[in-house]
């Protein structure tokens, strides 16, 4: 019996010792529970910060490049517009490159206008620079385009070079991959056709429109037979890489 009040008595100072000290605990946490709360949560808010802001910087570029390349389509679409209103006699009908194949990528290019929107086969298709190429193929809702760059018996354009009061015609009919120019042919042997000298289309067959510019001579070559001269025409156009076109349909006054 006596056992065991000695047990109890011994047992019972601890516990009051372990109260005394969880009192303590639970008063000094209650002062401080705010100062442990706002620094735990600022400690982890400033890791997940330092942890993931690479990745907002990475974001922040990747949409700068996202605005300036809206704003470069802006300004294209802006231009073609311009264009659209000088165009009288012909129905601007403005286009965006659906598709361009990598394997012929200075042959042909998708654009997302078609048979419904009044496109038709040989049209004329420009950018705010000049001259693209012409409608090839139609379906109602698309059409294909065979660039000037193309290398292709049919791909012929009449074209003009226009020296002071003389006007020499010519056919638009190559590209030099190499050097980034037109060909243009049958310019006479006796022009006095220079380098600088503007080329524009001349109208000759009614499918294009006259005075659309295609480029400005670099070089003249004087044919095997010393009959004609052969000019290489750098056009204005980036043919590499076109977005939006404009294609010249027929308006009522043609």
């Amino acid at each position: 019996m006596k056992k065991c009040q000695r047990y109890f008595r011994k047992h019972r100072l601890i516990g009051i010792i372990l109260l005394a000290f969880g009192s303590l605990f639970a008063l000094y946490f209650s002062l401080y529970r705010s100062y442990f709360q706002i620094n735990l949560f600022s400690d982890f808010g400033a890791w997940v910060m330092k942890l993931f802001s690479p990745v907002t910087l990475d974001y922040q570029h990747i949409t700068d490049q996202q605005v300036e390349a809206l704003r470069k389509e802006n300004q294209e679409l802006a231009k073609l517009l311009e264009l659209k209103n000088t165009t009288s006699n012909f129905q601007g009908i403005v286009s965006r490159v659906l598709y361009r194949d990598l394997d012929y990528w200075f042959q042909t290019i998708t654009i997302d206008k078609g048979q419904t929107d009044g496109v038709e086969k040989d049209m004329a298709v420009v950018d705010e620079n000049g001259l693209v190429g012409k409608v090839i193929e139609t379906s109602s809702y698309s059409s294909v385009v065979r660039l000037v760059s193309a290398n292709h018996e049919h791909n012929k354009i009449a074209v003009s070079v226009t020296v002071g009061e003389n006007i020499y015609n010519g056919i638009l009919e190559g590209y030099d991959a190499e050097e980034e120019v037109l060909l243009v042919t049958s310019i006479r042997s006796t022009s006095d056709v220079q380098v600088g000298s503007i080329v524009t289309t001349n109208g000759l067959g009614e499918v294009f429109p006259s005075g659309i510019y295609v480029g400005e001579v670099t070089a003249i070559i004087n044919d095997d037979l010393g009959v004609s001269k052969i000019l290489k025409v750098k056009p204005k156009s980036s043919l590499e890489n076109i977005r939006y076109v404009m294609v010249l349909g027929r308006g009522d006054n043609h």
